[in-house]
């Protein structure tokens, strides 16, 4: 089983975009800075099939 990489995450936000009708970010929980990890969660809309 390989790994995820930039292009299928690249592929997901556009998947997203076009099912949601809106701007999506895909990023990692490990990929958020310290200090922006309260405001970048509290923000976040968790998307359920």
């Amino acid at each position: 089983m390989r790994g995820v990489d930039l292009f299928d995450l690249s592929a997901l936000g556009i998947f997203l975009e076009e099912e949601f009708g809106s701007k999506v970010d895909i990023v990692s929980k490990r990929a958020v800075r310290d200090e922006l990890k309260n405001r970048t969660f509290s923000e976040v809309v968790y998307a359920h099939a």
